[in-house]
């Protein structure tokens, strides 16, 4: 395999590796971006599933809070 030295060849495979290197940090990028949100997202997840206590009171619908009337 020869080395082309034409000064076409050398822009374009410049540019090549300059496409090569963006993509490669946007892909650096997008995979950072969506740990990011995974990790955001867990564990509001997990809240929402967390089983009610058993021995938790019941709210009281007919009890008034503040001072008495009488």
């Amino acid at each position: 395999m020869g080395i082309n030295l034409c000064r076409e060849c050398l822009k374009k495979q410049q540019r090549i590796d300059d496409l090569l290197e963006e993509n490669q940090r946007l892909k650096q990028k997008l995979e950072y971006q969506e740990r990011k949100e995974k990790k955001a997202f867990w564990p509001r997840r997990f809240l929402r599933k967390l089983p009610v206590k058993a021995n938790t009171p019941k709210p009281e619908a007919g009890k008034r809070k503040g001072a008495s009337a009488a």
